[in-house]
């Protein structure tokens, strides 16, 4: 009777016609997984037809559904982020086409898709904004799904809560203290209502300590927020994005230790690479656009260039930017707002300008002293290069910096009586560029006649230092500043070590006991030293560690007769106000030095003897 059942069952090659998505599986076949084959007309399938059992449904199985865990996440984050951008509504975005793409742009300009109105819900279009058939400018457009603009793990909006009580009072504070010194915002096109979220939070991130009323809020709400979206945002840059992400690389330190901001420089290589995605490497005047965005793309390179060089610079990194890759001119006043509400602010803004435009020209000059000094093939080619032609550069340059002091000194050496004054990032700039040419001479020949402006150039320092005023303590907030003054600092101790004679040992030793001394006097209350002090902390330590180690050198020699940080501090409080001699060692030009407070020293080594070096190399080389 079983064989019988079985051979009316369906043979393996008659089996998938009898197979059915929508039939429901009998116990049996349930308990095993597999398919219920029933025969047409029969109530008993394949499985309990072979195995002589009765066929049975006695339950349906349990209904397992996939929830739409990842379209009801996406749909939270992008109603908790609450995005707006200024090409939301479009929902597209344009993307800069390189001359050697697999998308030609001498080949595409013959394209018919010209505007973005026209692209619609196309997943690709063309945008023309120059008909010059010899350097076409042209933009793809994407739609921003296809982008991966918002995925599911974009942070969540705190933002506009946090800053709400307070969202006045922080613009107000940005465009009062923070924009004189950097402005690349237009304060007369600027609306905080369309504004996108990104763009809000740089602007309070940078005006949050400059703004009283709203030292209640937690200024890592606004950072936390950024450093989490602006990597997201690079997918589909906008000018937006990347002016919020060029006003976070700018950020306010709150940690100081002995390392620079961590994770500075791969945020620069993200920014240069927004900034390519958009074309902001090319000259717009005769692009296709209005005017305000051909001014805003200007500000905005030039802003980024200045961030690359002077970040190259100071955290001793290769430059992400190449001059044979852009040709954007030269800023000018024009190109800047023209926002104006009194003669008063008037007057600040014009200085504003123009420190700016001088920044820039100094950056150029950076450029080519990074490239010819400071790459790795260049100081193998200027140890070989003869003596004459390596002066002839080091003139080269010494005169060009002439020459843009000489045009713009008059900013910071002004009584602008301006409040904020802006001019310091720039006077100290200046000065950092021309011990930098300085170091890069002395580094095989000592003697050098260039020798003279870097000791000029550390007492117009310490100078500037001693004479700062509190109208420039709230526009002198350039990340790049904190490092500057601490390579005045290391500047020193080069010339210290350096020195021969004894009166020259003397002398450098008191300047860098001002220094040190002038630094930590500014630091209760101002942000910018705070990282130089540290740093000229950490080298002091390490010249008393050369002296307990007994070499005979005379480098040495010059090392230990530099106080420890103790025995600084312990003389500083002994005495409420102690003379110390500046200028060329011989007396001239002294004056008392305020320490007025016990600095508490700050041990940079920690427990360094005791760990296992070669343990770590290896882990780190390997």
């Amino acid at each position: 009777m079983v064989k019988d059942q079985a051979s009316n069952g369906p043979s393996p090659g008659e089996s998938r016609k009898y197979r059915s998505r929508k039939q429901k599986p009998c116990d049996l076949c349930r308990k095993r997984r597999i398919c219920c084959i029933r025969e047409a007309g029969s109530d008993c399938c394949a499985l309990c037809n072979t195995r002589g059992k009765t066929c049975t449904y006695l339950a349906p199985p349990p209904v397992r559904r996939r929830l739409p865990q990842e379209s009801t996440q996406r749909s939270v984050s992008q109603s908790q982020s609450a995005i707006s951008r200024s090409d939301q509504n479009l929902h597209h975005t344009l993307q800069y086409l390189g001359l050697s793409g697999d998308q030609d742009p001498y080949l595409l300009q013959h394209s018919s898709q010209q505007k973005l109105e026209n692209a619609g819900h196309a997943v690709w279009a063309c945008k023309k904004v120059n008909d010059n058939p010899e350097m076409p400018a042209q933009f793809t457009i994407f739609p921003d799904k296809h982008l991966d603009a918002r995925p599911i793990y974009y942070p969540q909006n705190d933002v506009e809560g946090t800053a709400q009580p307070h969202k006045d009072e922080l613009i107000n504070a940005y465009f009062e203290t923070v924009h004189p010194s950097f402005p690349i915002v237009s304060r007369s096109e600027f609306d905080p209502q369309s504004a996108s979220t990104l763009y809000l939070a740089s602007i309070y991130a940078l005006s949050h300590v400059f703004c009283p009323e709203a030292k209640s809020i937690d200024p890592w709400v606004f950072l936390n927020f950024l450093g989490q979206a602006i990597p997201l945002e690079a997918r589909n840059a906008s000018l937006d994005s990347i002016e919020a992400a060029l006003l976070y690389s700018q950020r306010h330190t709150y940690v100081f230790r002995a390392p620079t901001m961590p994770g500075l420089m791969a945020e620069i290589g993200n920014l240069v690479g927004m900034a390519h995605d958009v074309g902001l490497n090319v000259d717009p005047t005769n692009w296709k656009i209005p005017e305000a965005e051909k001014k805003r793309r200007k500000r905005l390179w030039w802003g980024i260039y200045m961030e690359d060089k002077w970040s190259a610079l100071t955290l001793g990194r290769p430059s992400y930017l190449h001059d044979d890759q852009h040709n954007v001119p030269m800023l000018t006043t024009a190109d800047f707002d023209d926002y104006q509400a009194s003669n008063r602010k008037s007057r600040k803004e014009e200085i504003s300008k123009r420190m700016f435009i001088a920044m820039g020209d100094l950056s150029i000059i950076l450029s080519d002293v990074l490239s010819t000094f400071y790459t790795v093939r260049a100081v193998q080619m200027l140890k070989d290069m003869p003596s004459e032609e390596k002066d002839n550069c080091i003139f080269s340059f010494t005169n060009r910096l002439n020459q843009w002091d000489s045009v713009y000194s008059s900013l910071y050496h002004g009584n602008h009586d301006l409040f904020p004054d802006p001019t310091g990032t720039l006077q100290l700039s200046y000065y950092t560029l021309e011990i930098t040419i300085c170091r890069a001479v002395l580094r095989d020949k000592y003697d050098h006649p260039v020798r003279k402006r870097g000791e000029k150039m550390v007492l117009l320092v310490i100078e500037m230092l001693r004479t700062l005023q509190i109208s420039r303590l709230r526009a002198f907030w350039w990340a790049v500043s904190k490092v500057n003054f601490s390579i005045v600092g290391a500047f020193m101790f080069s010339m210290l070590l350096t020195s021969i004679e004894d009166w020259e040992i003397d002398s450098w030793m008191s300047r860098i006991t001002t220094y040190l001394k002038l630094l930590k006097e500014h630091s209760i209350n101002f942000d910018t030293t705070k990282l130089a002090c540290i740093r000229l902390e950490l080298l002091s330590k390490v010249d008393h560690l050369m002296e307990e180690g007994g070499s005979n050198s005379k480098t040495n020699e010059s090392s230990a007769c530099m106080p420890a940080p103790s025995e600084s501090t312990d003389n500083a409080t002994a005495e409420s106000r102690e003379q110390v001699r500046l200028g060329d060692g011989n007396g001239n030009m002294t004056y008392s030095v305020d320490d007025p407070f016990e600095f508490v020293s700050f041990d940079p080594f920690g427990d360094s003897e005791n760990l296992d070096w070669d343990a770590l190399m290896g882990v780190s080389l390997n």
